[in-house]
């Protein structure tokens, strides 16, 4: 037996109409320095659930003396440090439902963490060590 599917599908013989872009609101980022002397860059979206951490090191390909060594090494960040086994870390990170992610690209290596921004002073230290 053969169905037939109909759906409310756009008419793509009609061409849309065309309105001017009246005004674009940029939001500007700001710029720290904490005591360390690690920059800190802002993009104040104002108060949100999620929170996204990103951290950037200028540690991508074009600094690798040999091929995959900054691609390996990004992707060891969550194996462990220091002070935490990476079973220590997956498990906080299980527990207040937050995400990790890594990535490498020409120029920089890093890091982005999303959490719900009522966990951030919990999985923060992590992202710290």
């Amino acid at each position: 037996m053969f169905y037939t599917i109909k759906q409310n599908q756009m008419d793509r013989s009609i061409v849309p109409q065309i309105h001017d872009i009246n005004h674009i609101d940029i939001k500007q980022v700001t710029k720290e320095t904490l005591s360390n002397g690690v920059e800190l860059v802002v993009l104040n979206q104002g108060e949100q659930d999620l929170i996204k951490v990103e951290v950037l090191f200028e540690a991508g390909i074009r600094y690798q003396d040999k091929p995959l060594v900054a691609t390996m090494t990004n992707s060891m960040l969550q194996e462990g440090t220091k002070n935490r086994t990476s079973n220590e870390i997956n498990e906080t990170f299980d527990f207040y439902g937050a995400f990790s992610s890594t990535e490498v690209t020409k120029d920089f290596s890093g890091f982005q963490v999303f959490v719900l921004s009522k966990y951030l002073d919990k999985v923060l230290p992590l992202v710290k060590d």
